[in-house]
């Protein structure tokens, strides 16, 4: 305030000066007066002056990622931004915004002053983690002496992985040889919205057959699908013949599991009908020259009958027939 006792000189002032700080009464008009006293008289002088307008705060959130819906582990991006819009500067603002737990980031935690007719953006990147089909939510909020306020925005978070495996064979010929070169083609597809991380792809080659098994971790990108061909010898001795050789391929993920198996049959070896001159003893001084099949029956009693076979390297069987004289005849 102002107190002052003394003289003014004849055609003279003086001047006085004030200084206060405004503290509040937002959009009021605040009206002061000076006076003064003396034996000849008294008079007053007053000024005034308006207070701005309180602060008119307001939050907006928005969020953007490379491809919606979100896919997990996708980086979304939130937009904060704090405008205001009054007359006067807002200090002490608090904003806050708490990341909800299917996303993997920073929270936002601030408090200052924002300038009137000036607006704050606040920037906030996260990891989505999971919750496949799911709707995250999330809001920020401010509060001043003035009020408060809240933003929200969300997103979806794209379908599980849909995985499938299936499995086919293919050889020169079927069914298929001792020696002969199979090949399997592993189809595994994802016709879900999310990518699938981690599957495990395994094919162990049946005993029957020479080559290296599958073996594949990785990650199978959401409407693609990976394609694995295994080539295998069919090995093994006589007991492979005519059997009929399965092999499975299986897949794992945190989302399920699942398998595909394929058959092939072993062709028995080749039987061909040999015809071998074969001599027959009567007595000491004559001798018989025949041919006879396999398929022959022999009902003389007199004769013995020894064969004797073995496995040609092309698979061919050959078998022989000996017949030999137990006595000489009369």
């Amino acid at each position: 305030d102002l107190r002052w006792t003394g003289t003014v000189t004849a055609h003279k002032h003086l001047t006085f000066t004030l200084t206060a700080t405004c503290t509040g009464g937002y959009g009021a008009v605040v009206t002061n007066t000076a006076a003064y006293s003396h034996s000849t008289g008294s008079g007053t002088a007053t000024a005034a002056f308006t207070v701005a307008g309180p602060p008119l705060l307001s939050i907006t959130k928005t969020v953007t990622a490379a491809r919606m819906p979100v896919r997990v582990g996708d980086v979304v991006t939130y937009t904060v931004v704090l405008a205001n819009e009054g007359e006067s500067d807002a200090a002490g603002v608090v904003v806050s915004d708490t990341l909800p737990s299917a996303l993997l980031g920073d929270d936002l935690h601030w408090t200052g002053t924002v300038t009137a007719h000036k607006h704050l953006t606040f920037t906030l990147t996260a990891t989505c983690t999971g919750g496949y089909g799911a709707v995250v939510t999330n809001t920020a909020a401010y509060s001043h002496t003035t009020g408060s306020g809240t933003a929200t925005a969300a997103f979806a978070v794209a379908g599980p992985p849909v995985l499938s495996i299936t499995k086919t064979v293919t050889a020169a010929r079927m069914p298929v040889r001792v020696g002969d070169v199979v090949t399997y083609t592993v189809v595994l597809a994802n016709e879900g919205e999310s990518d699938a991380a981690g599957v495990v792809v395994s094919d162990t080659l049946p005993s029957a057959l020479l080559g290296d098994d599958l073996r594949w971790t990785g990650t199978v990108t959401a409407h693609k699908h990976l394609t694995f061909t295994l080539a295998a010898t069919v090995s093994g001795g006589s007991a492979i013949y005519g059997a009929v050789v399965t092999n499975t391929a299986a897949y794992s993920h945190s989302t399920g599991r699942g398998a595909a198996s394929v058959s092939f049959e072993v062709a028995a070896p080749e039987s061909h009908r040999v015809y071998l001159p074969m001599v027959l003893r009567a007595g000491p001084r004559s001798s018989v020259l025949r041919s006879f099949p396999r398929s022959t029956r022999y009902h003389a009693p007199a004769w013995e009958r020894r064969s004797s076979s073995f496995l040609t390297p092309q698979q061919f069987l050959l078998q022989f027939l000996a017949l030999s004289p137990k006595r000489a005849p009369d």
